[in-house]
């Protein structure tokens, strides 16, 4: 059984100082923070705030909240806290397809390996569509829907006999 991890509290009182900026430190810096949307962004680069601001700029690990005011048309990077703009890709590391990114969801962003990383992109596709049959047919694969994709059907039938 390993121990719970609590702040230090040995030693004398400079160095016992010390140890808990460095726990505090680690833990603010692991928080998942909300970002704000500020003026001057766009769908594809939007510019965010966090407040506190990240004296330190972006460092792996740190996640975030973030809510998109526009839907993505291709590729995006991120501007925080005024620093330089950062590439955000998915969770498989490749760059955001077009329509990714949706007005008014909300995403987990983690910073990692001088990206940010959108996560539950690369697996979930969600591609809306809706098919109408008033006598038998056949189901098409929708545009954009991978081969391999699971898909959920809803079916509806009428009563009656035949």
């Amino acid at each position: 059984m390993t121990a719970n991890r609590q702040f230090p509290l040995s030693g004398s009182g400079a160095d016992v100082m010390a140890k808990i900026a460095e726990e505090g430190t680690a833990l603010y810096n692991a928080a998942a923070l909300p970002l704000t949307n500020v003026a001057g962004g766009t769908a594809n680069n939007p510019k965010t705030a966090c407040a506190p601001v990240l004296s330190a700029g972006l460092l792996n690990g740190m996640s975030f909240w973030w809510t998109a005011v526009a839907d993505n048309s291709g590729p995006m990077t991120m501007v925080v806290d005024g620093n330089a703009a950062v590439a955000m890709k998915n969770d498989a590391g490749q760059p955001l397809g077009a329509l990714v990114i949706k007005a008014g969801q909300t995403y987990k962003l983690l910073v990692w390996g001088g990206i940010i990383i959108v996560m539950n992109t690369a697996a979930i596709l969600k591609v809306n569509d809706y098919q109408v049959f008033t006598a038998s047919g056949t189901w098409l694969k929708p545009a954009g829907c991978p081969a391999n994709a699971l898909v959920t059907i809803e079916v509806w039938a009428g009563g009656g006999g035949g």
